[in-house]
């Protein structure tokens, strides 16, 4: 890999990084405004729940930019032919258990917009939450097999 495709690939992590930030500086106030006047609309008693949108959104974005920050160092490790190690493992370990945590609170607020009353954003929202739990998933078990690769390597480098 060269120099200017792991540029290519910094740079677009940190574009994902200013869109993360923007999503939370921007679309969660509105969000919260509107979940205030739909719950407001609803049920006085209901009134409370939107003391919960910013930490739930908070936890989410907080985990995407976690999740961003620990795959800035995978480009360098491909070009120094460095992607199968245990520390490749560890950090892909570390993104899959950041991304069930976004998830999972992602799917508890869809879950929460769906009982309050909101059927347009709600499921869209829970499915795409879905997809990335299984991407998790997905990634917790290429750890695995990274992880045992670099066993092999590892194995292989000392018996040539």
């Amino acid at each position: 890999m060269t120099k200017f495709t792991v540029f290519a690939i910094r740079c677009a992590l940190i574009l994902l990084l200013c869109a993360i930030t923007l999503f939370f500086a921007l679309w969660v106030p509105a969000l919260h405004e509107e979940i205030c006047e739909l719950l407001h609309a609803r049920a006085e008693k209901l009134y409370m729940l939107h003391n919960l949108v910013f930490p739930l959104a908070s936890i989410i974005s907080l985990s995407a930019i976690g999740v961003v920050g620990v795959a800035f160092e995978f480009p360098s490790a491909i070009s120094r032919d460095e992607i199968f190690s245990t520390q490749t493992a560890k950090r892909l370990k570390i993104i899959s258990v950041l991304i069930f945590i976004g998830c999972a609170v992602g799917i508890i607020s869809a879950s929460l917009l769906i009982f309050i009353g909101e059927r347009l954003l709600a499921p869209v929202l829970f499915l795409a939450f879905l997809i990335g739990a299984a991407l998790g998933f997905m990634l917790a078990v290429l750890s695995a097999y990274v992880k045992r690769a670099a066993a092999l390597k590892e194995e292989v480098d000392h018996t040539l």
